[in-house]
């Protein structure tokens, strides 16, 4: 995978996690448009996990020349053989031996490596696509409570990767790793220390920039031209300010949770059901130009196409596509299992694919569990039964 390719990836690959380095999730692709996205139907499908209980996936699949590469929440590595276009054969698995598993967002590609990161374990893996085998690992766990849940970003000979764990009172941060070793190159934390750029802007004296938070939970992009790489930040904590939030939700502060290590800060709940939307806005002006209720919530964001076609998903289990102009629901089908990972498309031979991965983060009750897509099942009495599985669904005409 060159640096070139990257820069300008072939319509036909979805090759880096937001598809490309200005991270809009749009593909060139049309051959799925307007006019006949409503005979999408199941090509196959990949069953990935099974390590146990309670898994979910939030991966975006990469696909490159025909060949997947996914992961799941355990970080195993899978390279997926799709150019049939009726069934995905594993050719490789990477098990890095996770010890528990955690929210895992995708791999990266760099030349015959794959780029891979574990959670909690806070190690990123370069992976040999050809053989599945191991080329090097760098562990960053440098605090505890830090975890890594970002598909890394891989630019011309750099790995860059985002630390989450803010909300529990770590100091979270970006890193760039050597491509070639993982050898580490430079770090820079979301909340500056005394001295640093950006520290005289914390006002009061407080100790923020070692338990404010600020993760990064998103892949973020690059411009090429000028050189910089964009990371949005969040997760502050303590988690909650009432005054801040007043007539978003029903907040009851703790504020004996103000410490380092159970920093909640207290509980929140919407009042009555929980639902979503699809709006199309003037990048401009703001201007609301389209607005579509959606009756569950939505963690899987969306996919554009030159076809002319908006794809996302719900917790129930439902996929759509829209006009991209009028918002009109042009074709839904529901597999029976939740989303909260995004939909992507390929090419392979000719032939355009959609595909998506299922599975809900997370089960648990942990105080910062009430904010994942499990939960909100939980709050949905219809839904409370609905099955929980770890598939790769791939969708075609």
């Amino acid at each position: 995978m060159t640096y070139e390719r990257l820069l300008k990836p072939e319509p036909q690959n979805w090759l880096m996690n937001h598809h490309d380095f200005g991270a809009q999730r749009y593909s060139a692709l049309d051959t799925i448009n307007r006019s006949n996205v409503r005979n999408l139907k199941l090509a196959f499908a990949i069953a990935l996990g099974g390590t146990s209980i309670d898994e979910y996936l939030q991966l975006t699949p990469l696909v490159d020349d025909g060949f997947m590469y996914v992961v799941d929440s355990w970080g195993i590595v899978s390279k997926v053989d799709v150019r049939s276009g009726t069934a995905g054969q594993i050719v490789w698995q990477m098990n890095p031996r996770q010890e528990k598993q955690d929210r895992n967002r995708g791999v990266a590609l760099w030349n015959n490596l794959v780029i891979s990161q574990t959670g909690f374990a806070a190690r990123v893996v370069a992976t040999d696509r050809d053989t599945g085998k191991v080329m090097w690992e760098t562990n960053l766990l440098d605090q505890a409570d830090l975890e890594l849940t970002t598909a890394p970003l891989a630019l011309k000979d750099q790995i860059i990767v985002g630390g989450s764990g803010g909300d529990r009172g770590i100091r979270p941060w970006v890193v760039s790793l050597d491509a070639r070793t993982g050898a580490l190159q430079w770090k820079t934390h979301s909340v500056p220390g005394p001295g640093e750029p950006g520290s005289e802007t914390w006002k009061g004296g407080s100790n923020a920039w070692q338990t404010g938070g600020g993760s990064f939970y998103v892949t973020g992009s690059y411009d090429p031209a000028t050189n910089l790489t964009y990371w949005g930040s969040g997760n502050p904590a303590p988690a909650y300010d009432p005054p801040q939030h007043e007539g978003c939700a029903s907040i009851t502060t703790d504020h004996s949770m103000h410490v380092k290590g159970n920093f909640w800060g207290g509980v929140t709940g919407a009042d009555g059901p929980i639902t979503s939307s699809l709006v199309t806005l003037d990048p401009g002006s703001g201007e609301l130009k389209k607005r579509v209720e959606l009756p569950y919530p939505n963690y899987a964001g969306a996919l554009t196409t030159a076809g002319g076609i908006v794809v996302t998903a719900l917790i129930d289990g439902t996929i759509l596509a829209f006009d991209d102009e009028s918002l009109r629901e042009l074709w839904r089908i529901n597999v029976g299992t939740g989303f909260n990972a995004p939909p992507m498309t390929y090419s392979v031979g000719g032939k355009q694919y959609i595909a998506i991965a299922s599975g809900l983060c997370c089960a648990g009750t942990a105080p910062g569990q009430y904010r994942n897509a499990r939960v909100r099942i939980s709050r949905t009495p219809e839904l409370r039964q609905i099955g929980n599985a770890t598939m790769v669904f791939v969708f075609g005409l």
